[in-house]
C-alpha cells in the first residue's frame, strides 16, 4: 500500500470513529434521562451507515461531489437530527408524540433505501457508459453562446432592477423582495413571476459561474478583445448578483447553492484531503450555520443570537425531515397512497391551477394539512415522497435509481480531466450543491426552480465540432491574419 493511500485509510479511519461514535454519543450523553431504545438505536443505524459511505469516499479520494452532498444530507438531516429528536423525546414541529412502532418504521424505511442507494451505485460497475451518458459528455461549454446569453442575462437582469425602483429596493428582506416582485408581476397567473424570478435570479447566477468556468479553465485559448469581453462582462454579472443573489433576500437553499457550487468548481481537489475536509466543513456549517442562514428572511435586523447552537436540531424546524418522514407513514396510514399524484405535480409544475384543478399541492405542505399544523411550508425529503406516491416498493424503487444515476454521472466527471467543459463537468458541482436542499424537498419547490437552471446549462452548450468552429472565429478576430 502506498504513503498516499495509507494516509487516505487512516483519515477515512478517524472520519468514521468521529462521525459514526464521537459526536452522536457526546451529544447524547448530553442528554438527561436518555436511554437505549430500539428507535433510537435503528436511528443511530442512520448515523452509522451515512459516516461509513463518507468514510469510504475519503477512503476513495475520487472527485465525487454528488455523492459528497447526498451523504452529508443523510447525515445530518436523517440520521444525527433524528438521532437527537429521539434521545430528547421532543420533536420540532408542535403537538408531536409518536411510539416507538412508528418510530422503527420511519427509521426502517431511511435504512432500506440507504440500502437501495447503495446497491444502485454498486450495480454493474465499471459497465460501459449508456449513450445518453455520452451525448452529455460529448457537449461542450460553447464560448460564443456564453457571451451572449451572458450579454442577454445581464441585459434583461438591469432591465428588472430598474422597473422594480431600483437596487437600493433590491437590498431588503426576502419577504419585502419577494412582495416587491409579486406585486409588479401582479396576481394574473404564476407563470409571469416565475418568469421574472428566472431572468432575475437564476439567469445572472448560470451565465456568471459559467462565463468564471470559461476564464479558469480556457481563458488561453480566447483572443484578446475576446478575454477583455470576458472580464468585463463577468464583472457586470458579479456585481447584478451582489445585488439580487445575497443572504438578505435569497433563499439559504439558493444562496447556499451558489456559494457552494462556486468553491466546488474553483478549488482544486486533493485526492488524499479533499473529501475528508469537504464532509466536515459541510456537517459543521449545516449543524452550526444553517439556522442562522434565514436570520434575514422577514427583516434585516434579525437577532441572530435567538438561535441556540445544537438545540436547534430539536427545535427549530429547520431539521424536519426526519419528523416529516414519519409524518408521511401516518398520512399512507390515514389515507392510502397517492399512487404517483406527488410525482405528477412535481413533473409538470409549470402548470397552472386554473388549468389543472385538481393539481396536487406539495407534499410537505399536504402532509402538514392533515396534521393540522398552523404552518404549512414545510420539507419531505425524497424518502417521504416516495413512500407517499407507492409506499416502501417505491422508496427502494427510486434509492436504487437515484443511486445508479450518481454512479453514472460521477463516473463520468471523474474520467474527465479537471479542466474538461464537458457539460457533465460543468453542471456537476451546482447540481451538487443544489442536491442538499431539493433533497430536503418538498420536491415540488426544488424541481422547479432546478428545471431552469438545467435548461440555461443546455443552452449554453453545443456539440464539439460546433464549439470548436465558434472559438476558431473568436480567436481569428482577435488575430487576422497578415497578408
Amino acid at each position: 500500500m502506498s504513503n498516499d493511500s495509507q494516509i487516505r485509510t487512516l483519515l477515512a479511519f478517524y472520519l468514521l470513529m468521529g462521525l459514526a461514535l464521537v459526536l452522536p454519543l457526546f451529544l447524547s450523553h448530553r442528554v438527561a434521562g436518555a436511554t437505549i431504545s430500539l428507535p433510537l438505536f435503528l436511528s443511530w443505524g442512520v448515523v452509522a451507515v451515512s459516516a461509513t459511505q463518507l468514510a469510504y469516499f475519503t477512503f476513495l479520494g475520487e472527485r465525487r461531489w454528488m455523492s459528497l452532498t447526498f451523504w452529508v444530507f443523510t447525515y445530518v438531516w436523517m440520521g444525527l437530527a433524528g438521532f437527537q429528536q429521539i434521545a430528547h423525546g421532543h420533536f420540532p414541529l408542535p403537538d408531536s408524540f409518536y411510539d416507538d412502532r412508528l418510530l422503527n418504521r420511519t427509521n426502517s424505511v431511511l435504512l432500506l433505501g440507504l440500502g437501495a442507494h447503495i446497491v444502485g451505485f454498486h450495480w454493474r460497475r465499471g459497465s460501459p457508459a449508456p449513450r445518453w451518458v455520452r451525448s452529455l459528455e460529448q457537449r461542450v461549454l460553447d464560448s460564443r453562446r456564453a457571451f451572449v446569453v451572458g450579454i442577454c442575462a445581464a441585459g434583461v437582469a438591469v432591465a428588472l432592477i430598474i422597473l422594480l425602483g431600483g437596487a437600493g429596493q433590491m437590498l431588503t428582506s426576502r419577504r419585502e423582495f419577494f412582495s416587491l416582485v409579486a406585486d409588479f408581476a401582479g396576481t394574473e397567473t404564476q407563470a409571469r413571476l416565475r418568469v421574472i424570478f428566472v431572468s432575475l435570479i437564476v439567469a445572472p447566477f448560470v451565465s456568471a459561474y459559467l462565463l468564471w468556468v470559461l476564464w479558469m479553465r480556457k481563458r488561453d485559448t480566447l483572443g484578446v478583445h475576446a478575454r477583455l469581453l470576458l472580464v468585463a462582462l463577468l464583472a457586470g454579472l458579479v456585481l447584478i448578483n451582489v445585488i439580487v443573489n445575497n443572504p438578505g433576500n435569497r433563499a439559504r437553499y439558493w444562496f447556499g447553492t451558489i456559494v457552494l457550487s462556486l468553491i466546488f468548481v474553483t478549488l482544486r481537489w486533493s485526492k488524499r484531503l479533499s473529501f475528508p475536509a469537504w464532509s466536515t466543513a459541510l456537517i459543521v456549517a449545516l449543524l452550526f450555520v444553517f439556522p442562522y442562514a434565514d436570520m434575514f428572511r422577514l427583516n434585516l435586523n434579525a437577532d441572530a443570537w435567538n438561535y441556540r447552537g445544537m438545540q436547534a436540531i430539536v427545535d427549530e424546524g429547520d431539521y424536519d425531515a426526519f419528523q416529516q418522514t414519519t409524518n408521511a407513514l401516518i398520512y399512507v396510514d390515514d389515507n392510502g397512497v397517492r399512487w404517483g399524484r406527488q410525482a405528477a405535480g412535481t413533473f409538470f409544475f409549470f402548470v397552472p391551477r386554473s388549468v389543472w384543478a385538481g393539481k396536487p399541492p406539495a407534499s410537505g405542505e399536504m402532509v402538514a394539512q392533515h396534521m393540522g399544523y398552523a404552518h404549512q411550508n414545510l420539507s419531505m425529503p425524497i424518502w417521504g415522497e416516495a413512500y407517499l406516491d407507492g409506499g416502501l416498493p417505491l422508496v427502494l424503487l427510486v434509492c436504487l435509481a437515484y443511486g445508479r444515476l450518481t454512479r453514472l454521472v460521477e463516473d463520468s466527471c471523474v474520467s474527465l480531466p479537471g479542466t474538461s467543459l464537458s457539460l457533465t463537468s460543468i453542471a456537476l458541482p451546482v447540481y451538487a450543491a443544489y442536491q442538499l436542499f431539493l433533497l430536503r424537498g418538498s420536491l415540488m419547490v426544488g424541481f422547479a426552480y432546478l428545471v431552469p437552471v438545467l435548461l440555461l446549462f443546455w443552452v449554453h452548450t453545443s456539440l464539439p465540432l460546433q464549439a470548436d468552429r465558434q472559438r476558431a472565429e473568436l480567436v481569428a478576430t482577435d488575430n487576422p491574419a497578415t497578408p
